[in-house]
């Protein structure tokens, strides 16, 4: 059963992942971080859409992503009600600078269970099972921080992180 979800993951994963392919112009964005964060961004259906971060770094945030759509933006206890469709999705990091209306409705501390898709793509990565283990904990523990408020920038076709000024 683990490796049919991790193959259904790396196929999702990898079709999402084409979409931030795209050459973009280079530009700047304020982006709140917070590990077990909810966001919402408005769709070219003027729908907004919803994803969770799990974890982040320079090359790829990785998201649980949800199939509602909603008319307005949704309040924190309306989605936090809700299971994502997809556990987890890696995605290139230089896509957020897409996404130009990203809203952060709010975060709950991530569970183990949380990250049950992220668990199976690094076990599907050959990641050993003690560093997965590591990994998890540490996200869980940040999922428990305050978010960041970070800058997002696209220099040379690579994504700088820093804090805003």
């Amino acid at each position: 059963m683990k490796t049919l979800a991790a193959t259904i993951f790396l196929l999702v994963s990898s079709a999402v992942g084409l979409c931030a392919e795209e050459k973009k112009p280079e530009r700047t964005m304020k982006f709140t971080l917070q590990w077990g964060g909810y966001y919402v961004s408005r769709g070219e259906d003027g729908k907004f859409s919803l994803i969770r971060i799990l974890d982040f770094n320079v090359d790829a945030y990785h998201a649980a992503m949800f199939t509602e759509k909603f008319e307005k933006i949704p309040t924190l206890d309306q989605v936090k009600k809700l299971s994502p469709f997809v556990g987890h999705a890696p995605i290139d990091s230089k896509a957020l600078l897409n996404r130009v209306d990203l809203t952060y409705l709010g975060s709950e501390k991530l569970k183990e269970d949380d990250l049950d898709g992220y668990s199976y793509y690094l076990e599907a990565h050959q990641v050993d099972e003690d560093e997965v283990k590591k990994l998890m904990t540490r996200i869980i523990g940040f999922s428990g921080n305050k978010p960041m408020i970070l800058e997002l920038s696209l220099k040379d076709g690579e994504l700088q992180i820093s804090e805003p000024k």
